[in-house]
């Protein structure tokens, strides 16, 4: 959740912040829970490029954000910073 100083910060804190939020299990919950909700949008809309984004979501869904925690250790990706 951003802190009430949000906009008090320089660029490179946001950047630090934001960095740690993705690589963290949280930032990837939330990335999986848009990726998700998009591509079922995108569904509905129906369109063929629509459609197309839709699927592209889903391999991502499905392979880099379905990691857990210990397959990202064997791939030596980012653990997290305790925003489990």
């Amino acid at each position: 959740m951003k802190s009430d100083s949000w906009n008090d910060l320089s660029v490179r804190q946001k950047y630090q912040i934001g960095s740690k939020l993705f690589v963290s299990s949280r930032g990837w919950l939330l990335i999986r829970q848009a990726l998700f909700m998009s591509a079922k949008i995108l569904k509905d809309k129906g369109s063929e490029a629509d459609l197309s984004n839709a699927e592209d979501m889903e391999i991502l869904l499905q392979t880099v954000f379905a990691l857990d925690a210990t397959s990202r250790m064997q791939l030596h990706l980012p653990e997290g910073n305790g925003h489990e």
